[in-house]
């Protein structure tokens, strides 16, 4: 279950892939790059999407970030002189703070085009670790390269708990984050659902009523009590996305993708973070149809999207010839340049 609404009306935009970009058939200087596809050009430019992680342990960081990359696996983790350490000090609140370095890149090798910075969120009584973001997000932000810039930001906030922005959590809003975008992640909600569920049974509700009532209880709860306080800080995040059941193996992070795409600015941010991700392939194909297929015939548009499907599915070249019946000049250009947008997918 899951479920993403915008907020801020302001906003609405690792390893290149083989034989693509970073290959002989590309060339990497930027002039001779200039008559390369757009998307393969940003890739070019900025072949990792960036991401900043913020939420204290079991808040479902580790689970958002193995969705999105399509993995169960363990993650890889590089410290900021590039050498493995033990991706183990993510989830072990015991962990010396020394090794559970903010600028600590953490990929997934089943989809290296993003990489992930972590931080534990903040506890009462401490600015440690608010300022070591803040220092992070301003540092980031002056990177000259569109590659080492943070990108954006998810803030994770667990709902299974009864005590769920407190004073340290809210802190953070209190400064800007610049052209990066904020989006907060309520995760386990159903947790919360659960919650409710309890709730309504100590109000006298039987069992069949309680269940039948709990989902909308707790989404009452939770733009009444919730909501409000993350919507009147100083600087709201740009949207918010509820993710439940996020250890279920048919979960997806689909409505994730959907609200950070929507919350970027940064056109050409955009096109990458939704050519790179893999979980919401609806997104892709609208984005390419948009952005490709705006001059095409649209009797043209069916065929060539069912074809990058056909690629997308089985993972392998398959030998195409078009059809008699709508064969025309560029038209297999035009599949070319849609099937871009699909990373993983090589024509």
């Amino acid at each position: 279950m899951s479920q993403a609404t915008d907020i801020s009306t302001s906003q609405t935009t690792g390893i290149p892939p083989p034989g693509i970009v970073g290959s002989s058939t590309v060339n990497t200087h930027d002039e001779e790059m200039k008559d390369t596809p757009e998307i393969l050009w940003i890739r070019h430019k900025c072949p990792r999407f960036r991401i900043l992680v913020i939420g204290k342990a079991n808040s479902g960081k580790t689970t958002i970030l193995q969705k999105m990359s399509g993995t169960t696996d363990t993650p890889i983790v590089r410290d900021r002189n590039g050498e493995k350490i033990d991706p183990s000090i993510l989830e072990d609140p015991t962990a010396m703070r020394g090794m559970h370095d903010i600028e600590n890149e953490i990929y997934y090798p089943s989809n290296p085009h993003f990489v992930f910075h972590d931080s534990r969120g903040f506890e009462a009584g401490s600015t440690e670790e608010i300022d070591k973001v803040r220092s992070f997000i301003k540092q980031r932000a002056a990177e000259n390269k569109l590659k080492d810039r943070l990108h954006v930001i998810w803030y994770c906030v667990p709902m299974d708990q009864k005590r769920v922005l407190g004073k340290a959590e809210l802190s953070f809003f209190e400064n800007g984050t610049g052209d990066v975008p904020v989006i907060v992640l309520f995760t386990k909600w159903d947790g919360h659902v659960v919650q409710s569920f309890s709730d309504l049974k100590q109000q006298g509700r039987n069992i069949l009523a309680a269940h039948r009532e709990a989902s909308e209880h707790a989404m009452g709860i939770f733009k009444t009590h919730y909501l409000p306080v993350i919507t009147d800080v100083a600087y709201p995040p740009a949207a918010y996305v509820l993710l439940g059941s996020m250890h279920k193996q048919e979960a997806t992070c689909s409505d994730l993708v959907e609200t950070t795409a929507r919350a970027m600015s940064n056109r050409a941010l955009r096109k990458l973070f939704i050519s790179v991700q893999e979980t919401n392939i609806q997104l892709s194909i609208r984005s390419a149809t948009e952005d490709v297929l705006g001059e095409c015939k649209p009797v043209h548009v069916l065929g060539i999207i069912s074809w990058v499907l056909i690629v997308q599915i089985s993972f392998s070249d398959i030998p195409f010839e078009w059809p008699n019946t709508v064969q025309e000049q560029n038209l297999e250009d035009v599949a070319y340049a849609t099937s871009l947008w699909f990373h993983h997918v090589y024509v």
